[in-house]
């Protein structure tokens, strides 16, 4: 069993404040599949890219689940705060993860170890008073605001017989649809990123 933390920090831009904390527990698996990130900036970066956090649990019919899940949010927040400060949020975050789905889906084709890397992933940039969502999986992210728990993301699976199946992930497909939406913050608003091992 492994436990991950991040250091809570706080960043203060124009009112914003921002703190972090989180863990990952292998459960009853031999190997943890499940990878978080996230990164505080501090001054004018804040101001234009945002802070941002990340979630993947690497699909456990992929033989590379651990790695696409760890580059995956390593390399998201690598890249997104490298992208032109002149793009958007959005912009900034799908051509990120184009980028990533069209590494992992080819993944196979350069190692003959794994038949493939795919992984769920569910991102969160907190920008002034606007939370960024990006979303494909079935990893979730929820606000919980004025006393009310909200799922801002919704599963993609399909199921058979009992079982469940992704419909979308990164690396599954040559093509990339991704979730996105923006919700206002308020102060005292705590936004949870999870996978399926806790919210099964």
């Amino acid at each position: 069993m492994t436990e991950t933390n991040i250091h809570p920090a706080e960043s203060a831009s124009r009112a914003l404040k921002v703190g972090f904390g989180g863990a990952s527990i292998a459960g009853i698996k031999d190997v943890n599949e499940d990878a978080f990130s996230a990164y505080l900036l501090e001054g004018r970066e804040t101001n234009l890219k945002g802070i941002a956090a990340c979630i993947a649990d690497g699909a456990s019919c992929s033989d590379g689940a651990q790695l696409a899940s760890q580059t995956s949010v390593t390399n998201f927040i690598e890249d997104y705060y490298s992208t032109p400060e002149s793009w958007a949020v959005k912009e900034s975050a799908a051509r990120v993860l184009s980028s990533l789905n069209t590494w992992l889906f080819n993944t196979e084709h350069r190692d003959d170890n794994l038949n493939s890397s795919m992984t769920t992933f569910s991102a969160v940039v907190l920008k002034a008073n606007v939370a960024h969502v990006f979303h494909v999986g079935d990893s979730r992210i929820y606000i919980y605001s004025d006393r009310r728990l909200r799922q801002l993301t919704r599963d993609h699976v399909h199921t058979v017989r009992g079982e469940q199946y992704l419909t979308r992930a990164l690396g599954l497909d040559s093509h990339l649809e991704v979730d996105y939406s923006k919700h206002d913050i308020a102060e005292g608003d705590v936004l949870v990123l999870l996978t399926d091992g806790v919210h099964g």
